[in-house]
């Protein structure tokens, strides 16, 4: 009889961790924010610049920085693939620039509007919506 409560008490033990670690996951996981994708457009360097870099829009942060390549098109041409939270009214205006944070040098980037040209910014079919860098 007490072999059985042995193994009921490591039963109950291993289905309460396995329901402990579920919960835990579920919890750490965060709630789903919706995000669209653009891409930054630069003949500069982007130095200090690494993915999962922050994207400031007027210094609110909105985003990351997902990936950092070369355009294959034209080889001096740095394309920057971000992603930033739907509902960030970004416009055809928009432009990017490189900030630096405090005394470590790390890169952000910093989006900002001119104001010159409100209309919404959209991409092309599949393709992201470009967002010019200036220095």
């Amino acid at each position: 009889m007490e072999n059985r409560a042995y193994a009921l008490a490591a039963g109950l033990f291993a289905l309460l961790l396995g329901i402990g670690v579920v919960v835990a996951a579920l919890w750490f996981s965060g709630e789903a924010i919706e995000t669209e994708d653009y891409l930054l457009v630069t003949r500069y360097p982007v130095s200090g610049l690494n993915a999962q870099a922050p994207v400031r829009f007027r210094g609110v942060t909105v985003g990351k920085v997902e990936d950092i390549k070369f355009d294959p098109l034209e080889p001096r041409t740095i394309l920057i693939a971000i992603t930033v939270q739907t509902g960030t009214p970004l416009t055809k205006g928009t432009y990017g620039q490189l900030g630096s944070q405090g005394v470590t040098g790390l890169a952000y980037v910093m989006l900002d509007d001119d104001g010159s040209k409100p209309e919404p910014l959209a991409g092309d079919g599949d393709e992201p919506a470009r967002i010019e860098v200036r220095p």
